[in-house]
């Protein structure tokens, strides 16, 4: 470890700690609730109360929790999901990720687990991964975290991105980030890699002030290619042109490129059907490549 590296990990030991009511927070906001309903009844596989509804929603007469009722005959299931913890400390944006394992069996009070298993320390040069400890064989498993493993210092991977189903601490974001443009909502974007392109990256920067969020994720999730044709997005955000499919309208250029035509006019770039356009330019390449056979 370096320096950095142990500084992180010393703020690491101290932040690795839910409290119980961030813990409630966590399994209200971040899981469903379910019930099972049979031919006898439905039973609430939060607290095992039975009761009669022929509804699709309801609440618990028991625990008093909305619930998604499920028409099943099986009684038994185990569901995960992924919380964001937002703190700032000593210059870093630190995105804490908590896995909440909810556990149903018919007629017994649900029971949950939950723990951090990632954490990443975020600023304008470099990522710094810390993560619980996985299994050998982690790629066939859903949750491939030892979660009561210590945590270790690993190399940054897009593996450990996770979509968060809850946020926790939402104003808890440094102050460059709102200068950048984050005002708490995802837009659908992880976390990580969102705080990551507004910290690191002016162009992604100005896509995601000026709300052009289907090209930003474009280019975070497909390829920063997309940005050589930076003139070309500003002419669509002019006029308002949100093309259907960014993979085909990025491919759609490139041919307006190859055959040599004008990438400047309003009508080329936002092309009314972009599809048959797209369709019309592609075969007319393919007719060249075979004749040149």
């Amino acid at each position: 470890k370096n320096d950095i590296e142990r500084k992180a990990f010393d703020i690491a030991n101290s932040l690795n700690v839910i409290s119980d009511k961030e813990k409630e927070l966590i399994i209200i906001n971040s899981i469903e609730h379910k019930a099972f309903r049979n031919k006898k009844g439905t039973i609430c596989l939060e607290c095992g109360h039975a009761f009669k509804t022929d509804k699709n929603k309801c609440t618990c007469p028991s625990c008093g929790l909305k619930l998604k009722v499920e028409d099943r005959r099986t009684y038994k299931e185990k569901n995960y999901s992924f919380t964001h913890k937002l703190v700032v400390k000593d210059n870093y944006q630190i995105v804490i990720t908590i896995v909440c394992i909810q556990s149903y069996y018919k007629g017994i009070q649900a029971e949950y687990t939950v723990s951090p298993i990632i954490i990443h320390f975020i600023n304008s040069k470099s990522t710094i991964l810390l993560t619980k400890d996985t299994y050998q064989f982690s790629y066939y498993i859903r949750l491939p975290y030892k979660i009561d493993s210590d945590f270790s210092i690993k190399q940054n991977s897009y593996k450990t991105y996770y979509y968060p189903d809850y946020v926790l601490n939402k104003k808890q974001i440094l102050p460059i980030l709102k200068r950048n443009g984050f005002k708490g909502g995802l837009h659908r974007f992880d976390t990580v890699s969102l705080f990551e392109e507004l910290l690191r990256d002016n162009k992604s920067e100005t896509l995601f002030k000026i709300g052009m969020h289907k090209a930003l994720a474009y280019g975070i999730y497909k390829t920063k290619r997309i940005y050589d044709y930076w003139k070309q997005l500003m002419i669509m955000n002019k006029y308002k042109y949100v093309p259907y499919d960014f993979s085909i309208w990025y491919d759609y250029i490139k041919l307006l490129e190859y055959f040599k035509m004008d990438l400047y006019n309003p009508n080329n770039i936002c092309p009314k059907n972009l599809k048959e356009e797209h369709d019309r330019l592609l075969s007319k390449k393919e007719e060249l490549n075979k004749l040149e056979l």
